[in-house]
């Protein structure tokens, strides 16, 4: 019977935490979080962070006090910068720039993590000395992409409306 197991508070904590960072993981890695954080206590820490390598995601942990840790479970490692911004702790401006930009054109995670690396891509191209070449085709690219949004944001608003006054 279930009333003749014996439990310890630790088995129950540990049987939660693991259970809600398997849940955030999965959320996760199908893409409907970009982020997912979880306050678990210190002795779950490194089951809870196997159980995230092993599904192949980045992590983050943050200790607040002596008892518990806050991880934070993400896909894009460029969101470890949102993750800093938000606590209060150093980050790269510029990625941060680029992602509120691109959030607030309605961008994916995954679209956002491509033109990061192509902006890594760049800062590496110009410090070997070959951006002049290179320059004009981003420029060319970022101007098909902004194209791109407002012709999906234009469709989106006409079925909006048409929606509505059906």
């Amino acid at each position: 019977m279930i009333k003749d197991m014996k439990y310890t508070t630790e088995d129950m904590s540990m049987s939660w935490a693991v259970g809600n960072i398997m849940s955030n993981t999965l959320l996760v890695k199908r893409g409907v979080r970009p982020i997912a954080n979880e306050s678990i206590q210190n002795y779950c820490v490194d089951e809870c962070v196997g159980i995230i390598k092993k599904e192949g995601l980045c992590y983050m942990l943050d200790r607040h006090g002596e008892t518990h840790t806050v991880v934070y479970i993400f896909k894009y490692p460029y969101l470890e910068n949102i993750i800093n911004f938000r606590l209060g702790k150093p980050y790269d401006k510029k990625i941060l720039g680029v992602w509120v930009d691109w959030k607030m054109s309605g961008a994916s995670e995954e679209e956002v993590d491509k033109r990061i690396k192509r902006i890594a891509w760049l800062a590496r191209l110009e410090r070997k000395g070959g951006l002049s070449a290179k320059l004009d085709e981003e420029m060319k690219l970022d101007m098909e992409i902004g194209e791109r949004w407002a012709i999906r944001y234009e469709k989106k608003r006409k079925q909006e409306k048409s929606s509505i006054t059906r």
